[in-house]
């Protein structure tokens, strides 16, 4: 058509394409950025918002493991969560304490060795508290604990030494680490790994000529009180202490607790109570009627009846706690219940008596304790759960009857069904007739409960 201009096309350029590009780069950065949210972002803040429920009391723990979505899903969760920076996910403590919570005893181990590396120390330490809770069946966790001995953390180290110390003796491939451990810096560093090496037994008989030095050179008493007694439990093998123990008895000066320690130890390596018992009367007589002496002289047994009409003395003062000791004692050294039992049963009646105590001396006594039956009746009635337990094990050690420790076991308390469980577990094949009522409580809603309940029927079964 004439005189119409036909407009041109507008030029391309680079710039709108390169705009499309940026938008596209825009989108899919927006796009990562809530896939990111969505599968790292919101679970963490999930699994925090739990953690943090567990410490202000808001989140029960059976309601956080159903928010993590269930027990297995929960766990792994919270494995996840203690690796992470602590600004992203704090108080990896309390998430140690939930998965305890869910799955307590030796299935609990593998998470609790990966919590001694979780960056917290707060987790490190709970998590070293708790394997040794468990004591023994923590075994699969001592390479573990040997490494996290060297971990900066004052307060860790000292949980981590306290681990191995109740593992015992299942723990003796720490023993070179806890060898080291004794040239530590700190006092209770070095006390701590002499007693874990005495709680391992025989097999730290490499490390006696440095608990023998520590028993003499160190100047804090309670470190050379836990050296001593160290020595004790390692036993005959530590015999090249022997004359290292004898100096301390000798030396007067030496406060009376490391002369007693001392005196035990010497006792258990050698067995000869001719050095130790004079000692033990000695700080008896002098120091108001020490009840460690006592203790120790019950050790000790009838070789120790020269020891006699001391014990007799401290057994009629007005402590009620140390009178229950020295009758310990007498029973232990005589084997005269007639002597014993009736003194028993009058300090049941005093307000300030050690209830739980009275009745472990019955129970020990056994049959010849039946006098005593009505009293430990009483005790059954009380509410504490440790004189109810202290009970029901002396009226079987005395008439075979575990109808009373076998009933706790369906107690409203879960801390009467745990003491009970343990009591069973402590005596072990004489307490078969209790299996079905612990495998019922294998079910229990508590996962402590049901740890103590197959920790019972493990002891009760071993051949």
């Amino acid at each position: 058509m004439a005189g119409v201009a036909i407009p041109k096309p507008e030029k391309t350029t680079g710039l709108s394409t390169r705009g499309a590009v940026w938008a596209g780069v825009g989108i899919v950065v927006v796009l990562g950025l809530a896939l990111l949210f969505l599968l790292f972002v919101m679970p963490v803040l999930t699994v925090r918002s739990v953690v943090k429920g567990s410490i202000d009391g808001s989140v029960r723990s059976r309601d956080g493991v159903r928010r993590l979505g269930g027990e297995e899903r929960a766990i792994e969760r919270l494995r996840r969560y203690i690796h992470l920076p602590r600004w992203i996910a704090p108080e990896q403590a309390a998430a140690v304490d939930i998965v305890t919570s869910i799955n307590y005893g030796r299935p609990a181990v593998p998470f609790l060795v990966e919590a001694l590396e979780s960056p917290d120390p707060e987790a490190r330490w709970m998590a070293a508290a708790r394997l040794g809770e468990l004591g023994p069946a923590a075994q699969e966790a001592v390479p573990a604990l040997v490494c996290a001995l060297d971990d900066p953390d004052n307060t860790v180290r000292m949980y981590v030494i306290g681990a191995l110390y109740r593992i015992g003796p299942s723990a003796k491939s720490a023993v070179p680490a806890l060898i080291r451990g004794l040239a530590a810096d700190r006092e209770i560093d070095r006390s701590g790994c002499a007693g874990a090496l005495g709680m391992i037994g025989p097999d730290a008989r490499a490390a006696v000529p440095l608990i023998a030095e520590m028993l003499e050179e160190e100047k804090d008493p309670n470190t050379r009180t836990c050296a001593a007694k160290a020595l004790g439990r390692i036993g005959p093998a530590a015999r090249d202490a022997v004359s290292a123990l004898e100096r301390v008895l000798a030396d007067n000066e030496v406060r009376s607790y490391v002369r007693i320690a001392a005196a035990r130890a010497l006792w258990r390596i050698t067995g000869d109570a001719e050095k130790a018992v004079p000692v033990l009367v000695s700080v008896l007589e002098g120091d108001k009627g020490n009840w460690v002496a006592a203790l120790a002289l019950a050790e000790i047994g009838p070789a120790a009846a020269a020891a006699v009409p001391a014990v007799e003395k401290v057994a009629g003062q007005e402590d009620s706690f140390t009178v229950g000791v020295a009758l310990e004692a007498l029973w232990k050294i005589t084997g005269e219940a007639e002597r014993v039992v009736p003194r028993l049963r009058r300090r049941f009646g005093e307000s300030k008596a050690f209830p739980d105590r009275l009745a472990r001396v019955l129970g020990e006594i056994g049959p010849p304790a039946a006098a005593a039956l009505p009293e430990l009746r009483k005790l059954l009635n009380r509410k504490h759960p440790t004189n109810h337990v202290a009970a029901a094990k002396a009226i079987f050690r005395i008439t075979g009857d575990l109808k009373d420790l076998i009933q706790m076991l369906g107690d409203s308390k879960s801390s009467l069904r745990r003491g009970a469980a343990k009591a069973l577990g402590r005596i072990g094949p004489e307490a078969a007739a209790a299996i079905p009522a612990l495998e019922l409580m294998q079910h229990d809603e508590k996962s402590w409960i049901r740890w103590a309940a197959t920790e019972a029927l493990e002891k009760i079964r071993e051949e």
